[in-house]
């Protein structure tokens, strides 16, 4: 009785030294045939150092334009919307003149412009021109507050130009979205008159519903013209927008 310990213990120790033989053969088995052992899979190259140079210049310069442009950009809505944005605007002066589209606020109601900084204030219509969907709002604010874009020129635009778009697309405050201009010269009917928008830009910059009455900016972030609508079916962006040139904004705001 004094020696089954003993063998026990015997019989683990040599149970744990077969296992150990066989781990070391598993180890064998598996770490040689090389041809065993899945392929990597390959590596993308690395962009060149001019590329990527490019790259990161392009990257930056939208960023910078958002950062400089984007506080110009105001959401606009009413007392009966409170909070919700029905649309957009921006800033042309220090007078606190806001341009947006007509159809944003052909209704008789309270209305409303919210800045970069949330805060609110009352904004009343001042002047609309139903035939090319323009519409200029006054807010009383210290010129110290606000900050204004700079309007450029579209007679000299190009197709291929970059356009970047900022408004606020499903309420969703100062949104950016970028593509190029797509056409010139359009001519665009409307739902909500008889009237036709002549010598419009297309773009397929993201627009879609309360980009209306935002800018549609270039390259040096000066505004080339006003989103104002969409062509879809469903009603949300297919790819294909509609701006106001900003020489009919030049013409008709004053």
């Amino acid at each position: 009785m004094r020696n089954k310990p003993a063998l026990w213990i015997f019989v683990v120790l040599m149970g744990l030294s077969g296992l150990a033989c066989n781990l070391s053969q598993i180890g064998e088995i598996t770490a040689t045939p090389a041809a065993l052992s899945p392929t990597a899979a390959p590596i993308a190259s690395a962009l060149s150092p001019g590329l990527s140079a490019q790259a990161d210049a392009t990257e930056q310069l939208i960023v910078e334009i958002y950062a400089r442009v984007s506080p110009a950009v105001v959401c606009i809505t009413a007392r009966d919307y409170f909070g919700e944005c029905i649309g957009s605007g921006f800033i042309i002066d220090q007078e606190g003149h806001v341009v947006t589209n007509n159809h944003v606020v052909e209704e008789d109601l309270d209305w409303l412009v919210t800045f970069e900084d949330a805060h609110t204030v009352p904004a009343r219509v001042i002047g609309t021109d139903p035939g090319s969907d323009l519409a200029v709002l006054q807010v009383d604010i210290l010129p110290e507050h606000l900050v204004v874009v700079e309007l450029g020129d579209s007679s000299s635009l190009q197709v291929g130009q970059t356009a970047i778009a900022i408004g606020n697309p499903f309420g969703l405050e100062r949104t950016v979205t970028t593509g190029v201009i797509s056409s010139l010269s359009r001519t665009l009917s409307r739902t909500d008159s008889d009237f036709l928008l002549a010598e419009v830009i297309q773009t397929d910059a993201a627009i879609n519903p309360g980009n209306s009455g935002g800018p549609l900016l270039d390259s040096r972030g000066r505004v080339i013209g006003i989103n104002s609508a969409i062509r879809s079916v469903s009603g949300t962006n297919s790819g294909v927008g509609f701006a106001i040139p900003v020489d009919v904004i030049k013409r008709v705001v004053p």
